[in-house]
Parts: C-alpha cells; structure tokens; sequence
C-alpha cells in the first residue's frame, strides 16, 4: 500500500447526506452516489471480468474514460466506486496505526533500495569515464587508423578487381 502524502488534503467522502461525524466531520465532503454506482454495477463487472480475462487493457480502459466526457455516465460510476474504495482506505490508514507504521517501514526500505542503486549507477558511470578517457585513443589516432585501414582494404580489393577509380578515391583520403 502507497504512503500518502498529503493526505490531510484529499477529501472524504460521506455513505449519504445526513452522515455527520462527531471528530471527523470536517474531513468530509459531498455523499457517494450509491444509485449511480447500482444502475452501472453489471457493466462495471463486465469491465473487471473483461480485464481479468485479458480482453481488455486497463490502459485501454484509461485512455477510453480519460478522452471521453465526463458526462459519462460509465466514467462517473467508476469514479464514484474510486471515491467508495479511496474514502475507506483513507479511514483504514488513519484508526490503524501497525498500518501506517508497515506502509511507512516498506516505503523507507523501497527509497533507501532506490538510493543504494542511484549511488551504484552514479559510481559506475564515474568509474566507466575514468577508464574509457584513459584506454580510449585521441580522435586523431582513431581517424588515422581508420584512414590506413580503409586505404589497405581498398588497395587489396582494387588490386583484385582492378579498379583504378577506387584507387585514386583512396589515395585522395590519405
């Protein structure tokens, strides 16, 4: 489960209008619209079977919701479903403290991995330019020797199929 930031600032979600809250209520904002998500439920579960089986991509699925209004009425089921799982997982996160504290725990141990390999990748990089500036020839030879080489495979093959052209392009290099 992700460490929220900010969390203070996402907006709760009440089961119905009347639903007050004695200590929290002011985390709360607008109800959840229980009808819309109970008119769409079969077409969500068709959607989730459909991902599920592997006829649908959920990028697909984004893409599609994302481009298209969001008068829609499919969009705005989804959405309301969102705000139902997030509303509970954020009440979840909040009375439970082991939770916070194993969210908190795994993330630390992710950036601190993510660090180590930053580290790791940064040294080697350094390391890698320190030796490739210190084998790797100058320009110059390097085009020398690829002109002299160049010039010997051409003489060969001119010698071979007695081209004189492809011998005096040579030599004009060199």
């Amino acid at each position: 489960m992700p460490r929220i930031r900010n969390w203070k600032d996402l907006i709760l979600f009440r089961p119905h209008k009347g639903a007050t809250y004695r200590h929290i209520n002011d985390l709360f904002g607008e109800a959840i619209d229980w009808k819309l998500i109970e008119n769409h439920w079969q077409d969500l579960m068709q959607i989730v079977l459909s991902i599920q089986a592997g006829k649908l991509l959920p990028s697909d699925l984004l893409r599609k919701l994302g481009h298209e209004s969001r008068k829609n009425r499919l969009y705005q089921a989804f959405r309301e479903l969102g705000r139902v799982i997030r509303t509970l997982f954020l009440l979840r996160y909040i009375s439970d403290l082991p939770l916070r504290r194993q969210i908190s725990e795994t993330e630390n141990k992710i950036e601190a991995y993510h660090g180590l390999w930053q580290r790791f990748v940064q040294k080697t990089a350094t390391w890698l330019n320190n030796v490739l500036t210190v084998i790797t020839p100058t320009a110059d030879v390097v085009s020398d020797t690829c002109r002299k080489t160049i010039k010997n495979i051409g003489s060969k093959v001119g010698q071979r199929l007695n081209l004189n052209v492809f011998g005096k392009n040579l030599n004009a290099l060199g």
